[in-house]
């Protein structure tokens, strides 16, 4: 009986066909998993607004070149004739971030600050639809304008 059974196994087919269709499916499964994970849908933005702690300083959107600047904010913010923009934090403008804004690739990157040694925030990438820019020492950040964007709490 035992070499009868040996026998049936040893000439039996390694896999059978639905076998075969339920690893396919398995297989399917997982690369549609991993497609989920590694391709994720970013939000569009068309524009990124800069906040001094909780308070909006400006706001810049892409598509119509528009930059708001809140009235309280009027007198920090400087635009050069370059395009950069600096946005001073203390009354004798000796704090100040400064950042550049590319619209044909539709991002922001700081490029100037005197925050601090390091000075972690001009070594940031530019952002463009996800992320932010933040300051700590002058509690700065910019974050991209539009729905689903809420910006990160600092101070």
């Amino acid at each position: 009986m035992e070499k009868e059974a040996f026998e049936t196994v040893k000439s039996s087919k390694p896999f059978k066909l639905g076998d075969l269709f339920i690893y396919g499916g398995v297989i399917l499964i997982i690369l549609a998993i991993f497609l989920a994970v590694l391709l994720p849908k970013k939000n569009q933005t068309n524009g990124f607004i800069v906040y001094n702690g909780d308070s909006v300083v400006l706001t810049y959107e892409y598509d119509s070149d528009k930059l708001s600047i809140k009235d309280e904010f009027a007198d920090s913010v400087v635009v050069a004739t370059n395009g950069n923009i600096t946005v001073y934090l203390d009354e004798n403008k000796t704090e100040f971030n400064t950042f550049a804004i590319d619209k044909n690739e539709k991002s922001v990157k700081m490029v100037d600050a005197n925050c601090s040694v390091k000075k972690d925030c001009v070594h940031t990438p530019a952002m463009s639809n996800d992320g932010a820019i933040i300051c700590m020492p002058h509690q700065l950040k910019i974050v991209p304008l539009g729905d689903g964007f809420i910006p990160p709490v600092t101070g």
